[in-house]
């Protein structure tokens, strides 16, 4: 067999080698021997598969595109940028295994413009070191390969590092607000879930700086139905950001950032009031949408020792609370003939419409009581509980605590002795 040009193979890249069977060269005439085929093979092409190629990261028509541009340079270095966080760029190395036939990610790094360095280093856990794509078809203009879902991703040869005209995005501002300016430093995750259609959830890390952050989102206009969606958005306060979990995950057969196995102290949900629904307007300029975290009522008890058989339990006053506050007191101890039982009893249960209320504990003792019988011990000991549950009324008359209704707000404080 004999190659007419020369060619080499570049190591761990992508390649196109076109081989052409020449066959007026290929076939030969020895006397004695007759006609003698001696293929002729010329090398018509050789060229590394690299540069800019953009396409769907699935093929979940059904849910729409999530497009995804990568690019690849001469030197194994490779970038990617997803449609729906256009700010954020994964960084790696690669190489082509020939054996798997796949593209092999390594050494990713990721840029997040917005995303805090605490965040960002969570993510970046739990990103793979190594990242394989199966490729099954290549060529200068095109790859097809199999994506982290394990659905095809045709990718097409584009001139820049940009998403197609179809790609957009709508922009609007949001501010979370908290009662105080106590939690500057504090991490804030933010959770925008969109009602009509079913699209991942836009997820993203802010602190506080004061008692307010603002921040510029921009949503996908593909994940937005028609010319506007209804969106959720729920702000959750993480006090150690050791328990702050961020994952790059599939959802809805889509790459995205998702919240997984957080411990947060406080969110903007009020379940006594129905979670606030924003209208998104597609391309709509200047729109802008506040949220709250729920003020805390602060519920002191005197004498949390247990040492004063009529305590006052007090808390703040709520700027809404024209209808009053309905305070429950349950008291929590154990069986003393079954330890491990525990029983729950109402202690007290009292309307007012000041902010304190003197606990009557003449069914429940927290100190010895002395009388012509003798001493009668507390009923309550050391590990009991004691729960202060104050209702900030709405003014409708009707107060159920199981189907949340009757209450503009309710907080609660546990007392152990």
């Amino acid at each position: 067999m004999l190659f007419v040009h020369p060619f080499e193979i570049p190591r761990g890249k992508l390649f196109r080698l076109t081989i052409d069977f020449v066959a007026t060269e290929s076939v030969i005439y020895n006397k004695g021997q007759g006609y003698m085929l001696k293929p002729v093979l010329r090398i018509s092409d050789t060229s590394e598969i690299t540069g800019i190629f953009r396409g769907n990261l699935t093929v979940s028509n059904s849910l729409g595109a999530n497009e995804t541009l990568l690019e690849l340079h001469t030197d194994g270095t490779a970038r990617l940028r997803i449609a729906s966080y256009p700010k954020y760029t994964l960084y790696a190395d690669y190489k082509y295994n020939s054996s798997s036939k796949a593209v092999v990610l390594t050494n990713t790094e990721l840029s997040a413009p917005g995303l805090k360095k605490r965040a960002l280093k969570k993510i970046m856990k739990k990103i793979p070191d190594t990242i394989s794509l199966p490729v099954k078809q290549w060529s200068p203009d095109s790859i097809i390969a199999i994506d982290t879902s394990g659905l095809t991703c045709n990718l097409y040869r584009v001139d820049g590092f940009d998403f197609s005209d179809g790609i957009s995005h709508t922009a609007f501002t949001l501010n979370i607000d908290y009662p105080d300016a106590t939690k500057v430093g504090k991490d804030v995750i933010t959770v925008i879930d969109y009602l009509d259609t079913g699209m991942p959830p836009y997820i993203f890390n802010s602190v506080f700086e004061g008692s307010r952050i603002t921040e510029t989102v921009e949503l996908l206009n593909g994940y937005i139905q028609g010319s506007s969606t209804r969106i959720c958005i729920t702000s959750y306060l993480i006090e150690d950001p050791d328990n702050m979990n961020l994952d790059i995950g599939i959802y809805a057969s889509r790459l995205a950032i998702l919240m997984t196995d957080t411990s947060f102290s406080e969110s903007t949900v009020n379940p006594w009031q129905q979670p606030d629904i924003f209208t998104v307007n597609r391309n709509g300029g200047g729109q802008e949408f506040t949220i709250a975290f729920p003020p805390s009522l602060n519920i002191k008890m005197e004498h949390g020792n247990f040492t004063n058989n009529n305590p006052v339990v007090s808390w703040d006053a709520h700027p809404q609370a024209q209808n009053g506050y309905f305070v429950l007191v349950l008291v929590e101890n154990k069986n003393r003939l079954e330890p491990e039982d525990e029983l729950v009893s109402i202690a007290c249960h009292e309307y007012t419409i000041n902010t304190s209320i003197t606990f009557n504990s003449n069914l429940v003792r927290f100190t010895p009581v002395y009388s012509t019988i003798g001493e009668i011990p507390p009923s309550i000991v050391p590990g009991d509980k004691i729960r202060v549950e104050v209702f900030v009324l709405d003014g409708s008359g009707r107060l159920n605590t199981v189907e949340k209704q009757g209450a503009l707000l309710m907080d609660a404080a546990t007392i152990i002795r």
